[in-house]
């Protein structure tokens, strides 16, 4: 069996394409970025966006970015992940106070059948066959979904947040994302099965 690799070595992975090695560092990662992130976050914020949100986000950068990382010392890959995080929950907070000086922050109110945690996405798009990946994943499911989710690209994720937890319908999507019913349905099959990918790569 091989050892695990140390940070050191799958950040240097990751910083010539290896996505496995990345996704495992932000799985590492996501307690401590949680732990920051949960106290810093201003009460009317969370009224519209959670620090799934967040992550979700700075993961996202991350994927883009980590080719540009300079890592200086043990411990510099976090605090690089921290500054994007840190970047990230202030541009929603600037976001939250124009909404709310426009009139537009209101209370949050799921509508019927909303998911409540990312968690919950697991169930919802894993489908038929995906159960040794989910029981694999119970026990970290939240950091490895964000992992999963951020990668995705750009139209996949925005697909999956309004089809999953804004509980769009096809036409009020295809609406949102200015596309065809059909497009939207075949975006998401494609999307979903994506994450599926990425759910069982996740989990070994």
């Amino acid at each position: 069996m091989n050892a695990p690799l140390t940070e050191t070595a799958l950040i240097a992975a990751a910083q010539t394409g290896d996505r496995a090695a990345l996704g495992e560092l932000l799985i590492m990662h996501t307690d401590a970025l949680t732990r920051r992130l949960a106290p810093r976050m201003p009460r009317s914020l969370q009224r519209v966006t959670s620090v799934d949100d967040i992550l979700q986000q700075t993961f996202a950068d991350a994927f883009h970015g980590v080719s540009s990382f300079e890592s200086r010392e043990l411990g510099s890959f976090l605090a690089w992940l921290h500054s994007i995080a840190e970047n990230r929950l202030r541009n929603a907070i600037k976001a939250a106070q124009r909404k709310k000086r426009g009139g537009q922050l209101g209370s949050f109110d799921p509508p019927p059948g909303a998911l409540t945690s990312v968690r919950d996405l697991l169930g919802q798009v894993a489908g038929d066959g995906a159960t040794a990946s989910v029981d694999a994943l119970r026990g970290e499911a939240n950091r490895a979904l964000n992992v999963a989710i951020a990668e995705l690209p750009e139209d996949y994720r925005q697909v999956i947040r309004l089809r999953y937890f804004d509980c769009l319908s096809i036409d009020e999507t295809a609406v949102a994302m200015s596309r065809t019913p059909a497009s939207v349905r075949s975006l998401t099959d494609r999307a979903k099965k994506r994450l599926r990918e990425m759910i069982a790569r996740l989990s070994h």
